[in-house]
């Protein structure tokens, strides 16, 4: 009876040997493949830029909402908050927020620069008279021109 406790007390011998440097070594460019794919999404606390470049649907509450979704027109600027592969969070100059698809916005062009309605006008230069074509200079009046 004893050589049943026996038994019971001592570990099962293993049988798995470890990898060989050469396999784990073979198996991490796998394995950065499988997570390239996984993307972080960019948030930008302030809002980017963006304009819509083709016509596209606006989700309030994003695509599995129950109403249908609105459309936001070609050219229409809003703010990006954050931005995943497949569809961005986005802010509408209205106030409102929602989603829309990555795919169907672009950088917005950088602002342009305000014109002044009035340009500053120059200092009047000292005024001289107009000059008298009529008199001859007293630095060329002695010199006569060649037959």
């Amino acid at each position: 009876m004893n050589f049943l406790f026996d038994r019971a007390d001592k570990p099962a011998p293993s049988r798995a040997k470890p990898l060989p440097a050469a396999a784990l070594l073979s198996i991490f460019p796998v394995l950065c493949l499988l997570f390239a794919g996984c993307a972080a999404s960019e948030i930008f606390p302030d809002g980017r830029a963006f304009v819509v470049r083709r016509e596209t649907d606006f989700f309030r509450c994003g695509p599995a909402q129950p109403a249908p979704p609105e459309k936001l027109a070609v050219g229409a600027f809003l703010d990006v908050l954050r931005k995943d592969p497949s569809y961005c969070y986005v802010k509408l100059f209205d106030g409102r927020t929602g989603y829309v698809g990555t795919d169907d916005l672009s950088a917005a062009p950088p602002p342009v620069r305000a014109v002044p309605i009035d340009p500053p006008k120059p200092e009047p230069a000292d005024e001289l008279p107009p000059p008298d074509f009529h008199e001859i200079p007293e630095e060329i009046s002695g010199v006569v021109p060649a037959p």
